[in-house]
């Protein structure tokens, strides 16, 4: 994708709504995850603010998954757009 197919993917209302979906997941996710982790008190305050304001962190999350490689549209798959967030989630938390 161009950067510009990927910004109109990343403003699609859709888009967004899956994205967050997903980032709601991964955040549940990393809540439940061992405070052993890497990283872990990054990671668990970034998921608390996904998890107490979805809408507000879903846009940067949607543009975030839009961006990568590996998403080639809207046809991505649940499972594609929830590894991606994975996959970025320490970057977003700010995990060194």
């Amino acid at each position: 994708m161009t950067f510009e197919e990927a910004y109109a993917l990343g403003a699609d209302a859709t888009w967004r709504a899956r994205c967050q979906s997903g980032a709601l997941k991964v955040a549940t996710n990393v809540m439940s995850e061992a405070d052993t982790q890497p990283g872990h008190a990054e990671r668990a305050t970034y998921a608390n603010k996904v998890l107490l304001n979805p809408s507000l962190q879903g846009q940067a999350i949607a543009f975030g998954v839009a961006a990568q490689p590996a998403i080639t549209g809207a046809d991505a798959t649940d499972s594609d757009i929830e590894f991606t967030i994975s996959a970025m989630w320490d970057a977003w938390a700010g995990v060194p």
